[in-house]
């Protein structure tokens, strides 16, 4: 599956999912999480959005209780955020998408 094909899939959950828009975000992160530079060679700025998505995102790293996995990355970041600094991530997603769509 190619960059715009993850980024398609993330910009439906984001908009079709009924959960929270912390929750969406989650998931559309999770789906674009094998994206890699490659993939965006064209557009290093396109990357470098992205990039700061996942960072930002992600920042608080995986629960791990005693050894087990709890929550990935992006749902224990989520889990301390606040719903509107989430949506401004998913009007992000959207317009990464939308111009790399055209």
């Amino acid at each position: 599956m190619f960059g715009n094909d993850r980024l398609y899939l993330a910009v439906v959950a984001l908009a079709t999912e009924q959960y929270d828009v912390r929750s969406r975000v989650v998931l559309a992160m999770n789906i674009m999480e094998p994206l890699s530079r490659n993939e965006f060679k064209q557009d290093l700025e396109i990357w470098n959005r992205l990039e700061k998505i996942k960072k930002e995102t992600s920042k608080n790293g995986a629960l791990i209780i005693n050894g087990r996995f709890i929550k990935d990355a992006y749902a224990n970041t989520a889990s301390s955020k606040n719903n509107s600094t989430y949506k401004k991530y998913a009007k992000e997603i959207f317009n990464i998408w939308l111009e790399t769509y055209k």
